[in-house]
């Protein structure tokens, strides 16, 4: 064996004990894809701390920290929001650290968050709507909304209150 052939094995030895497999194969961020139907709801993705870790319109997709678990929230004017959670699990490339990295290679990947996964990696809802229209977070002030009484669900009728008729004569 030449002297070039054994620097290059050693080479590749010491990035798998320094970095470890999984910050090697990806790092320690995954990007995770929205959908909705219908398209262009908004998602806002929160950490454990209530921190806002990204936000799109759908069809969409955002870089997440591998390292982190996350609450998703999909919403759009006149359907019903979605709350879901993405979580995070330990990746198969972590028995790679374990066979050629050794412990270097697994401190490296649990500090970085590349020994995990974040599930489900594609999320794609369809959106409910709502006989109620939503909230329209682009109204400033008071707004009207008009509810077809018949249409509702039983449910949906005690949650409704009546504050204060106005006369049309008064609109």
């Amino acid at each position: 064996m030449g002297k070039g052939y054994v620097t290059i094995v050693v080479g590749i030895i010491a990035i798998g004990v320094i970095a470890g497999c999984g910050a090697i194969m990806h790092g320690g961020h995954q990007s995770v894809s929205f959908e909705s139907a219908p398209a262009g709801a908004m998602v806002t993705v929160t950490d454990a701390l209530g921190m806002t870790a990204g936000s799109c319109e759908t069809p969409c997709s955002l870089d997440l920290k591998r390292k982190r678990e996350y609450k998703v929230s999909i919403a759009k004017t006149g359907f019903a929001p979605v709350q879901m959670e993405i979580d995070r699990r330990t990746d198969g490339w972590i028995w790679g650290n374990i066979l050629f990295g050794g412990i270097i290679g697994l401190v490296v990947d649990f500090t970085s968050g590349s020994a995990y996964r974040l599930t489900p990696k594609q999320v794609s809802v369809t959106l409910s709507p709502t006989t109620t229209g939503g909230l329209d977070p682009n109204l400033d002030g008071p707004s009207l909304v008009i509810i077809d009484f018949a249409k509702l669900s039983p449910e949906e009728k005690e949650r409704l209150k009546v504050i204060k008729p106005i006369p049309l004569s008064q609109l």
